[in-house]
């Protein structure tokens, strides 16, 4: 599922549609670091790559919940 998709259609006459576009849980983790960069709380001085793993674990729970 994409984020902000559009649909090219088929040129090949097989049917098939090709969908574009940013992946939701890219979309949600970006969201997610975005407000942990803003407001740093313990993470603070830590590598990068700790916002980066919380905001794909904060991701993740968010597609969870839209099951």
């Amino acid at each position: 599922m994409n984020a902000f998709p559009y649909v090219v259609p088929p040129h090949d006459g097989n049917g098939c549609t090709v969908e574009f576009g940013m992946d939701l849980r890219d979309y949600f983790a970006a969201k997610a670091m975005q407000a942990m960069i803003a407001h740093p709380n313990s993470d603070a001085g830590k590598p990068v790559s700790v916002y980066a793993n919380n905001a794909y674990i904060i991701a993740d729970a968010m597609m969870e919940a839209r099951k």
